[in-house]
């Protein structure tokens, strides 16, 4: 702290005005109202994804199949790359050999939440999928009834361009919906000042914080959409070449499935939400402060004008 002595020999201090403690208290509550935001948004992410990695196992349960069902639905699934027209487009499904280890639902998680493992989580039963290369990736025995839903997807790339572009979407719109809780936890409300509205700008920032758990959800709507696309097409194909009982069994795991990508919609859109009122709470804290603050120095500076007085009168 430095001290200065002025013209008439009285002394002040140069850094602990009201206006820089504002200034530090502002800056310190805007920090810890974005870290709160992102940690908040992250938490009801992670939430959202574990219960998206029970569905995944129940999925996987699900997939439990006896052989002579497993026997059916790989024979029915050769069939179905003639019959949705994408077998003579060079579509083929592999069978991956499965490694037998049991897998508790943490170890679960970690396989299927990291990309880099993907071959993994399908010779694990715990996944299947559509690459590009028209190679379709599945478990040999776990999950099998996925095998349609798989070739849905490749009749969406190769037989119509719309789907393909809808497809071509799933990444750009995983990156996009994280973007709606990132700008809620490092902005803030905008309020109009006394006697003026809000300009275009602020309107913006406004509407976007107000929604921002919807926005998040609309970006994953080209995935949600290709996906039920994909089930759709998938299910046609598997009630047309098996018999009822085992096309039922097909329905209800591609449904079960279905959901994971809900649920992981939701947690976007979750996180998106919490970041905002997380951030909020932080802001509103703070400007409830500011108001005291001032409250308090407004009652201090009339009680020092009232001393000032009675000092002249005497």
């Amino acid at each position: 702290m430095e001290v200065s002595q002025n013209l008439n020999n009285t002394y002040s201090l140069k850094d602990n005005s009201p206006k820089e403690k504002s200034s530090k208290t502002n800056i310190k509550a805007a920090a810890l109202g974005t870290i709160g935001g992102l940690a908040g948004g992250s938490i009801a992410q992670n939430v959202c994804a574990l219960s998206a990695a029970g569905v995944v196992a129940a999925t996987s349960k699900l997939g439990n199949l006896p052989q002579d069902t497993i026997d059916i639905i790989h024979a029915a699934s050769e069939k179905a790359l003639e019959l949705g027209e994408v077998k003579n487009k060079g579509v083929s499904i592999e069978w991956l050999k499965q490694s037998g280890k049991k897998l508790n639902l943490f170890e679960k998680f970690k396989i299927i939440s990291n990309p880099a493992r993907i071959q993994e989580a399908i010779q694990e039963g715990l996944n299947a999928g559509y690459a590009r290369n028209n190679k379709i990736y599945m478990p040999e025995n776990k999950v099998s009834f996925l095998a349609f839903h798989e070739i849905g997807h490749s009749i969406n790339f190769n037989n119509s361009k719309f789907w393909k572009g809808m497809q071509k979407l799933r990444m750009p719109a995983l990156a996009l919906a994280s973007l709606p809780m990132i700008y809620g936890a490092i902005s803030k409300e905008s309020k109009a000042e006394d006697g003026k509205e809000l300009n275009k700008k602020q309107k913006i920032n406004n509407f976007i914080r107000n929604n921002a758990g919807k926005l998040s959800f609309a970006t994953m709507l080209p995935v949600l959409a290709e996906e039920g696309m994909a089930t759709i097409r998938g299910q046609k194909l598997a009630n047309q070449l098996l018999p009822k009982n085992i096309a039922r069994k097909v329905l209800k795991g591609n449904a079960v499935a279905y959901t994971s990508y809900l649920i992981t919609a939701l947690g976007f859109a979750a996180a998106a939400y919490t970041a905002v009122k997380v951030k909020d709470a932080f802001v509103n804290k703070r400007d409830a402060q500011k108001v005291e603050e001032q409250q308090n120095q407004q009652v201090q500076e009339q009680l020092s004008k009232n001393d000032d007085s009675k000092t002249k009168n005497v």
